[in-house]
């Protein structure tokens, strides 16, 4: 591996954050959330690991797509992280899940009403209906779900990430349970990762070259990569995935290339839980939505900058990242009001360490010091 890059970096964005193909079944049972799973599993999805007899995941085998992986440049795509893929290849498809918790404090029956049939682009949820006589309270453990009162007794919830369609539901005395479903299909700007931290963006392509009049590889990794840290990657090509040198290449008009150098072999690789469509972007000094007043996306367009993982890795833990934390996530943040004092706001951080500390089972309580006493 590259060493700017220790395993422990490794681990924490590729590994963590690894789709593979797992059963959702077991997610249904726990009402807990995974990063992502592969719903359907397909030709190219094989065994790396048999099923442990444990009594406890007897079923359980990890499977992850083995693709044909050409080394060579393409159309321009001379970055080393890039990755280019054909766009019939349904191996990195995915299903995000996720479950969001809803406090309740009521003194009567409460109902649930979900959304009914297929994912659309509705934010709807569904509905709770009170049978009491004290007033209906909703407390969301999530910052992406807002409620809409419709009357004293009847609130609709809506999550901002649509389109999902509604698994199950839970609901005890105190607490809502939901499960939610959404599907992700491969798209340019997703991320790829191999067993060996050879990681890469993605582009998809609809047509790619063909090489030696019969293959046409799924994958093109740039062969700039290969210095960094795709030693065992290659070996593995090599020894279990029938790795050889092209006689010909052909480019996607059907002309041969003349002297063109490329080699091919079956790796596996699985996609990454970083998709372009989630990336957050930091204001600071920027180009402002005038309806969402926030930053616009690029710096083309005077938007904001982006805060990612190179960013944090590489920028932020070496450099003064509690002065930078405090900048970007007080002083540059939302404010929204103080639900018990409307004169203090505070930074939308606070709502998400909140919700990072329910998901680890953790009660936090802030308490803020009133700037102005309200005289009675």
């Amino acid at each position: 591996m590259h060493n700017a890059f220790p395993k422990n970096t490794l681990a924490f964005n590729a590994l963590k954050n690894a789709v593979l193909a797992t059963d959702a079944r077991y997610a249904h049972y726990f009402m807990d959330s995974l990063s992502a799973y592969a719903r359907q599993l397909t030709p190219y999805h094989q065994i790396v690991q048999e099923p442990v007899q444990d009594g406890i995941s007897p079923h359980f085998a990890l499977r992850v797509p083995h693709v044909v992986v050409s080394y060579m440049s393409f159309l321009g795509c001379t970055q080393e992280d890039g990755i280019v893929c054909r766009q019939d290849v349904n191996a990195f498809d995915c299903c995000r899940f996720y479950t969001i918790r809803i406090k309740i404090k009521a003194d009567g029956l409460v109902m649930f009403h979900p959304v009914q049939g297929d994912a659309d682009e509705t934010s709807l949820v569904g509905t709770v209906v009170h049978f009491g006589d004290t007033l209906l309270q909703l407390e969301p453990f999530s910052i992406h779900v807002r409620t809409v009162p419709i009357k004293d007794q009847v609130i609709q919830l809506h999550f901002n990430k649509p389109p999902f369609r509604v698994i199950q539901h839970y609901l005890s005395a105190h607490t809502l349970s939901i499960c939610l479903e959404q599907d992700h299909w491969a798209s340019t700007g997703d991320k790829l990762c191999s067993f060996h931290g050879q990681k890469g963006v993605l582009r998809l392509m609809k047509t790619l070259p063909l090489l030696d009049e019969r293959i046409q590889p799924d994958l093109l990794v740039n062969p700039y990569s290969l210095f960094r840290m795709t030693p065992g990657q290659i070996l593995e090509g090599v020894t279990r995935g029938e790795g050889r040198d092209a006689q010909t290449v052909r480019n996607t008009d059907g002309q041969i290339v003349p002297d063109a150098k490329a080699f091919y072999a079956k790796t596996f690789y699985f996609p990454i839980a970083y998709w372009s469509s989630e990336h957050f972007y930091a204001p600071s000094e920027c180009t402002m939505d005038k309806i969402l007043h926030q930053a616009v996306k690029g710096r083309s367009r005077g938007g904001g900058m982006r805060l990612g993982n190179m960013e944090l890795f590489n920028g932020l833990r070496g450099n003064g990242l509690a002065a930078c934390f405090e900048e970007k996530f007080f002083e540059h943040g939302d404010r929204i009001p103080n639900e018990h004092n409307p004169t203090i706001s505070l930074p939308k951080s606070v709502e998400l360490v909140k919700e990072d500390a329910r998901f680890f089972k953790c009660h936090l309580k802030y308490q803020a010091n009133s700037s102005v006493i309200m005289r009675k």
